[in-house]
């Protein structure tokens, strides 16, 4: 268990901010996703180019490399979606916090504190 995932375990027990860690949790885990799709996707673009230079030795390693390619493709779509999945989530979970409530109410009047400043 890596350091980050025994901190989020341990904060997760307190009731208040238990959907919260969740979902920052969830959006960790979909960000790390996402740059797989990411890698993947490359690995495939890749291999798509080496294929498609040798395309008269070789047509059928073109044939797979392009399935390759649309594999990643529609993962990174997945991973895409679920990303946005937990972003709203985690946004939806924030603005029911009370920090966040104060925050707003700060950025509220923020204009006017800025030109008190001035």
């Amino acid at each position: 268990m890596s350091l980050l995932g025994l901190f989020l375990e341990i904060y997760s027990s307190v009731g208040r901010y238990r959907h919260l860690l969740v979902s920052l949790r969830h959006l960790l885990v979909s960000s790390h996703l996402l740059l797989v799709s990411l890698h993947h996707l490359l690995v495939s673009l890749l291999r798509l180019l080496v294929s498609s230079r040798y395309l008269l030795v070789n047509s059928r390693h073109l044939l797979v490399s392009s399935r390759y390619l649309l594999v990643s493709l529609c993962y990174l779509l997945v991973c895409s979606l679920y990303l946005l999945v937990c972003s709203l989530y985690l946004l939806v979970n924030l603005r029911f916090t009370p920090e966040f409530a104060l925050f707003t109410r700060d950025l509220h009047h923020l204009p006017v504190n800025i030109h008190i400043l001035l």
